[in-house]
């Protein structure tokens, strides 16, 4: 993370997400884990998305100028969820790695 990133972004030192070993791991101040959705329940991760979706989407975005996934799940807790990893092209090359569907 740079000094730029950080200025522009200091929520990001506060959570984050990342591809972990189980699924996508929701991270408190980048070291503690304070959630997994595992890669079961991914129906899908979308760089576009509607509206509506947006709007019942729950929010985990702390950079303002970043490319920014949704995530489709079958998770009881959440259906849609809009995230801004770090490193975009990283998040979704692991993603594929480990079979999660990108749609354009």
């Amino acid at each position: 993370m740079s000094a730029l990133d950080l200025a522009l972004n200091p929520l990001a030192l506060v959570f984050d997400v990342r591809v972990g070993a189980r699924g996508i791991e929701f991270t408190l101040f980048r070291f503690f884990v304070v959630g997994t959705l595992a890669f079961e329940k991914i129906e899908s991760v979308e760089k576009k998305w509607t509206l509506e979706q947006r709007k019942a989407a729950y929010r985990f975005v702390n950079r303002w100028i970043a490319r920014r996934f949704m995530i489709n799940s079958n998770a009881l807790y959440a259906r849609y969820l809009l995230v801004s990893p770090p490193d975009a092209d990283r998040f979704e090359s692991e993603l594929k790695q480990r079979g999660v569907a990108i749609k354009p």
